[in-house]
């Protein structure tokens, strides 16, 4: 399964925008990264360490930066303003600014999908114990000693898998 439609599938199941957005906003996460790792444990059941997190984010660290954020960050302002905003036409830039936003993480997507696998497998077959292990390194790596204040986005997510 590719990462693009394994995002799509996992985004859209019970809970896991909310816990997407939750970690994003109070973890500071990039979700992608986050659902790249969750893809590596569960579809091609590798293992991860805290280095293979760290070399995704590296990866698309300066696209994130310089793309993604600044297009989010203008399609949250434009909810709300500066005037003219929100009337109907900033409605309409803002559904273009979201679709752009959207290009962008698919993009982002595609470029951690091209990173290669690891060099072993999983020696487990517990999938939920993967998926649990993957957050949480992703959880350390974006905003460390947090996992506790966001256990509940986390078990979100596991149950999710």
């Amino acid at each position: 399964m590719r990462l693009w439609d394994f995002a799509l599938d996992f985004y859209r199941r019970e809970g896991v925008a909310m816990a997407c957005l939750e970690l994003q906003d109070r973890g500071n996460v990039d979700v992608n990264v986050l659902i790249h790792a969750l893809w590596r444990t569960v579809i091609r059941e590798e293992t991860l360490e805290q280095g293979d997190i760290e070399a995704a984010d590296a990866h698309v660290a300066a696209w994130r930066e310089e793309v993604v954020l600044p297009l989010r960050a203008i399609r949250r302002r434009l909810k709300s303003g500066p005037a003219p905003a929100p009337d109907k036409a900033t409605e309409k830039l803002r559904d273009r600014v979201k679709a752009a936003e959207l290009d962008a993480e698919h993009i982002e997507l595609d470029t951690l999908e091209a990173i290669p696998a690891a060099a072993s497998l999983s020696k487990t077959s517990d999938t939920r114990q993967r998926a649990a292990a993957a957050v949480l390194l992703v959880l350390e790596h974006f905003s460390p000693g947090q996992s506790e204040l966001l256990a509940h986005a986390i078990e979100t997510l596991v149950d999710a898998i």
